[in-house]
Parts: C-alpha cells; structure tokens; sequence
C-alpha cells in the first residue's frame, strides 16, 4: 500500500475544489467528508506506526 502524502493530498483537494459550478464542492465540504476522514485516520495510524518502530529500533526490540 502506497504511503500516504501531505502533497498528494493538497492535489486531490485541488482538483476537488475544480469541478463544474454546479457540482463544485467548498473547502469546509471536502473537510468534513468521509473520504478526507478515513484518509486522516490512515495517515495518523502510519504515522503511529512509524514512530513505533523507531522507538523500538532506538531500544533494540525491533519485532520483524
């Protein structure tokens, strides 16, 4: 699974914001989405996971 990117994100918005008038989407809609939501929630458990396995590669734990 691809990681998630701060960049790749802004793009996604971007394009979001660029539809037609009629079916254009507002910042505050495309923040309050589910889709924005469960990209937050993936992004904060990689990131989780990541500083985990820093803290266990620091003490020497590294579980493989």
């Amino acid at each position: 699974m691809p990681k998630n990117n701060p960049h790749d994100m802004i793009e996604v918005m971007k394009g979001l914001l660029k539809f037609d008038e009629k079916d254009r989407l507002t910042a505050q809609q495309v923040l309050h989405s589910r889709w924005i939501s469960r990209w937050k929630l993936r992004w904060d458990e990689e990131s989780a996971q990541r500083r985990v396995s820093e803290i266990r590669m620091r003490e020497g734990r590294l579980d493989l």
